[in-house]
Order: structure tokens, then sequence, then C-alpha cells
């Protein structure tokens, strides 16, 4: 049984890139696809400056989904996930990122911790080019964002 690869391009607010994605067959005949980043941008354009992010699903394969965010220089709120770890390669842009520490009075959302900030934690500056992996189970939030950071995040489940 080949593998199904799927785009779902859906911005958090409802909006769709168009679904023309180039086919190419390479020898095992498996389907690869491709995005125009082009149509990509055109997505992150449409953001609105005063919300905490604007995203773009790019692909979704099995429990894989890799996204592409533009987020803004506004309070990101911290997230832990306990189920899943997180890989962000930072695509442009400058930012912090804190790691550790807690998420003081957190909100459970299934598997997922939320709150307003880190308390402690560990700050790395992150620019263009980085990549940074959160494993699960680790508070991590984006602070110090320097004009916009864009970054592609993949969630990457645990192993069972």
């Amino acid at each position: 049984m080949r593998p199904q690869f799927q785009v779902a391009a859906v911005h958090a607010r409802r909006r769709i890139l168009p679904r023309r994605v180039e086919h190419v067959a390479d020898e095992l005949s498996l389907r690869v696809l491709r995005q125009p980043a082009a149509e990509v941008a055109a997505v992150l354009a449409k953001g609105k400056p005063d919300s905490r992010s604007t995203n773009v699903r790019v692909f979704s394969l099995g429990p894989y989904n890799v996204n592409v965010e533009k987020r803004n220089p506004v309070a990101q709120g911290a997230s832990l996930h306990e189920v899943v770890a997180e890989l962000f390669h930072v695509i442009d842009g400058t930012g912090t990122i804190v790691t550790g520490g807690m998420i003081p009075n957190a909100t459970k959302n299934g598997t997922n911790l939320s709150g307003k900030a880190i308390q402690g934690g560990t700050r790395q500056v992150v620019s263009k080019g980085d990549w940074v992996l959160v494993p699960s189970g680790v508070p991590h939030e984006f602070v110090d964002i320097k004009g916009n950071l864009t970054l592609m995040s993949l969630y990457l489940p645990n192993q069972k």
C-alpha cells in the first residue's frame, strides 16, 4: 500500500490555499507534492498584524503535519505538548524561544497545556536558518520577536 499524501492548506481563519499542487512521479511511482512558496507567502501576507500568528498547513501525511507560521511581535503565550515533540525551522526573522520552567495557571486542552507565559526557563535567541527541537512535555514560548518570525513547524508523535 502506497502512502497517501494530502495537502491541507488551511489558515486558522478559514483561508485556504489554492489546490494547485504539482505532482511528480519518481522511480518508485510515489506522488511527490510541491506547494509553491508564492502561494504560502500570499496567505501569510493576509494575516492581521495584531494577531499572535498566521498559520498555514502546507502538507499532511499520516500523523505528521507541516505548518508555516508567521508570528507577530505580540505576546504569544506558552505551550506544552504531552504526546508530541515540536520541530521548528526559522525561515525568516529573529526572536527568542523560552523552554523549560513552568506554565502557571495552565489550561489543559486534550494533551496540550497553554498559558500566558513561562515562569523560569532558558532563553535562546533564534534567527533565520536555526532549527529547534522541543521534546514532548517541555514548556515553550516565543518572546522578543523582532518584526515577524516565520517558522516551519512539525509535530512529531512520541514513539510507542
